[in-house]
C-alpha cells in the first residue's frame, strides 16, 4: 500500500496516496478532496478510534470461599479488600485448605513472628506470589534421609 498524506490548499483539504516519481519529473500522488460531509465522516471515525473508552469490569473469577478462614489465620491485617479481590481473581477457594495451613505453620516460624511480625508481608503479596508453595524454614518437608 502506498503511503498517504493530506494536502491543505485554502480552505480545501485532499486526502492523497503517493504514487512514486515514474518519469523523473514531479512527483505524482491521487487526490481526493475531502468535502465538508466526508469531513464530517473522518473525524467521527478518528474519534471513535481514538477515544478513551473505559475498560470493562470483570467479573471474579471465583468465589470468597475459604477468605475468612485465611484472613482470620494470617496475622497482618490490611488491605482486606485488595486481598478478597485478588483471591477471586485467582480463584484460591479451590486450594483454601493448603493455603491457610501454610499461614498457620509460616505464623510460628521465626521469620514472622520476630520485630513483632515485621517481616510479614502483606497479604496481597503473600497471594500475588503464590506464597504458599515456598518451603516453611525449620520443616521437614521435601526432606528425604
Amino acid at each position: 500500500m502506498a503511503p498517504a498524506f493530506i494536502k491543505v490548499e485554502g480552505p480545501r483539504i485532499y486526502l492523497c496516496e503517493y504514487l512514486g516519481d515514474p518519469l523523473g519529473g514531479e512527483d505524482d500522488h491521487l487526490s481526493i478532496e475531502i468535502t465538508e460531509g466526508l469531513h464530517r465522516q473522518l473525524l467521527v471515525h478518528w474519534h471513535a478510534r481514538n477515544a478513551r473508552v473505559p475498560a470493562e469490569k470483570k467479573p471474579p473469577a471465583g468465589s470468597l470461599e475459604g477468605f475468612e478462614a485465611f484472613w482470620s489465620a494470617y496475622p497482618k491485617k490490611m488491605v482486606k479488600a485488595e486481598a478478597k479481590r485478588v483471591w477471586m481473581q485467582r480463584g484460591l477457594s479451590a486450594i483454601a485448605p493448603d493455603i491457610v495451613a501454610h499461614v498457620e505453620r509460616m505464623a510460628q516460624t521465626d521469620g514472622w513472628t520476630k520485630d513483632a511480625g515485621k517481616f510479614v508481608p502483606m497479604p496481597t503479596t503473600y497471594l500475588n506470589q503464590r506464597r504458599w508453595e515456598d518451603e516453611v524454614e525449620g520443616s521437614q518437608e521435601g526432606v528425604f534421609l
